[in-house]
């Protein structure tokens, strides 16, 4: 007579997960470790210095074909961060979280349902960029920032969101990894 195995697992745990929570804590290590002292040290050389938001403001409500104050709350994250701002002059990490919420709202742009305008603010990223390199920023903290950025492309853009372990970072169309188990040996 056949006998099961004794010692199954209580949970068997499917490959695609088990690098996607690898993944994860990779990228974690390589931001805490490496980008954001990097960004943190272009934050604190940039201190109070402040930057003019004008032009960022113009190119969004350009590119989404609309006044800020006509978007409402939850359709563009870049719109709600400006709209924080309330055109006042900002310091270099608040224009970095303008940049995060950029980001953001093109992964959105990605999903189904999103809004088309925002597939538009691809743009926003050199508005900011130029808006730092024209402030009275001191060149160090310039430098620190363009250094961090471009850390941040190569370290975790490069390594995180693109190729498998982008399919691996975003979700499927039911929540799950878009990596099937068994495509894993073949893929890795």
């Amino acid at each position: 007579a056949q006998r099961a195995p004794a010692a199954l697992p209580s949970r068997v745990t499917e490959p695609g997960v088990e690098l996607k929570g690898q993944r994860r804590a990779l990228e974690t290590e390589v931001r805490k470790n490496v980008t954001d002292p990097a960004y943190d040290a272009a934050f604190k050389a940039g201190g109070n210095t402040f930057i003019s938001v004008k032009g960022i403001e113009a190119e969004v409500q350009r590119l989404m074909g609309r006044p800020l104050a006509d978007i409402p709350r939850g359709v563009s994250r870049t719109a709600d961060k400006l709209n924080e701002l309330g055109g006042r002059p900002s310091t270099l990490k608040q224009l970095h979280d303008l940049r995060i919420a950029v980001g953001k709202d093109l992964d959105a742009a990605k999903r189904q349902g999103a809004d088309a305008s925002l597939h538009e603010l691809g743009g926003v990223m050199d508005v900011i960029d130029n808006a730092i390199a024209s402030s009275r920023l001191s060149a160090n903290a310039k430098n620190l920032y363009t250094t961090a950025t471009d850390l941040y492309k190569r370290e975790i853009g490069d390594r995180f969101r693109t190729g498998l372990a982008e399919q691996l970072r975003r979700p499927g169309s039911v929540k799950e990894g878009r990596i099937l188990s068994q495509d894993v040996v073949a893929k890795f």
